[in-house]
Formats: C-alpha cells, sequence, structure tokens
C-alpha cells in the first residue's frame, strides 16, 4: 500500500475511523497506473533458462520465450493501459448506477 501512497492514489489515516482510503480521480486512473506502482518488474516470472548458455536449444528457445512473452506482456499492459478503474467500478456496482465519489477535499489527480 505504501507504493499506492507514493503515487498519490491512497492515503492513510491513524487511529478510530483510520485505514486506507482511495485520493485519485477513479476516471482518470488506468489498472496499468496501479500496476506499474505497485513495483512492476515484469508480468511473467518465468522465461529464457540461462543454464547453459553455450547451448543451440536453449539458445532458440530463449529467443523463442522472449519474443512470445514480450508480445504478450506489451498486449496486456496496452489492454490494462486502457481500461479505468471507474469502469471496473461501474462493473460492481452495476450500470446507471452513480459511482461513490470522494469528497472534494480529498480528489487530487497525479
Amino acid at each position: 500500500m505504501a507504493s499506492l501512497r507514493e503515487a498519490k492514489y491512497v492515503e492513510s489515516g491513524r487511529g478510530p475511523g483510520g485505514g486506507w482510503t482511495l485520493v485519485c480521480d477513479l476516471s482518470e486512473v488506468t489498472v496499468k497506473d496501479i500496476y506499474v506502482a505497485l513495483a512492476y518488474k515484469g508480468l511473467f516470472t518465468w522465461g529464457p533458462a540461462e543454464d547453459n548458455p553455450q547451448c543451440p536449444v536453449e539458445s532458440v528457445v530463449n529467443a523463442y520465450l522472449e519474443k512470445t512473452l514480450g508480445s504478450a506482456e506489451n498486449a496486456l499492459l496496452t489492454i490494462i493501459g486502457n481500461t479505468k478503474l471507474s469502469e471496473l467500478v461501474q462493473k460492481i456496482v452495476g450500470p446507471g448506477t452513480k459511482s461513490p465519489s470522494l469528497p472534494a477535499s480529498k480528489k487530487q489527480t497525479k
């Protein structure tokens, strides 16, 4: 949550009534923004092997994996970069329902 606070998407409060509060405009923040704020390092936890760099089979398989996983990652980042958090909220609360809004004093933009 600290990384979301540093990105100015949430604030934390202490004591009774404390906790985490959204402070961003959900219609301005994408799923990708949150993904990146949460210390994005790479989508896939597996990939090319480094066991025997001299092996021609490993070399060909690694090249294939790098290309394929890179394409998949780019496609996903494009999709989540075009999805606003407000769109997800509408799917939760239902179409035509007004999204929860933040008090004017809490609204911030990046």
